[in-house]
């Protein structure tokens, strides 16, 4: 049985998801799903731990500060908990 969150695509891209996942060591673990409005992400529950990891990653979302220092509507996605800096360009809807 999986337990999802459901996250809206007006404030994360699917690159930042993917990347916090990768933070959380839960790659290749966790489903991503398109919705309407943004994305389903599925955490397994096989082991009872999917409440314990869906805090985690919703803790690593919520620390993400965009900072808009790069130029041409790009801007540097810096994790407080980690010190990773990513480029992330606003103006692209694609979701790969």
């Amino acid at each position: 049985m999986n337990k999802t969150l459901e996250i809206s695509a007006m404030q994360y891209d699917f690159h930042t998801l993917l990347k916090v996942s990768d933070i959380c060591g839960l790659t290749g673990e966790i489903g991503f799903h398109d919705t309407d409005t943004g994305y389903l992400v599925s955490f397994p529950d096989d082991d009872g731990k999917a409440d314990q990891r869906m805090a985690e990653y919703k803790k690593r979302l919520v620390d993400l500060c965009l900072l808009p220092s790069a130029p041409h509507g790009r801007h540097s996605v810096l994790s407080p908990l980690n010190g990773y800096t990513h480029a992330v360009d606003a103006r692209s809807s694609t979701r790969s």
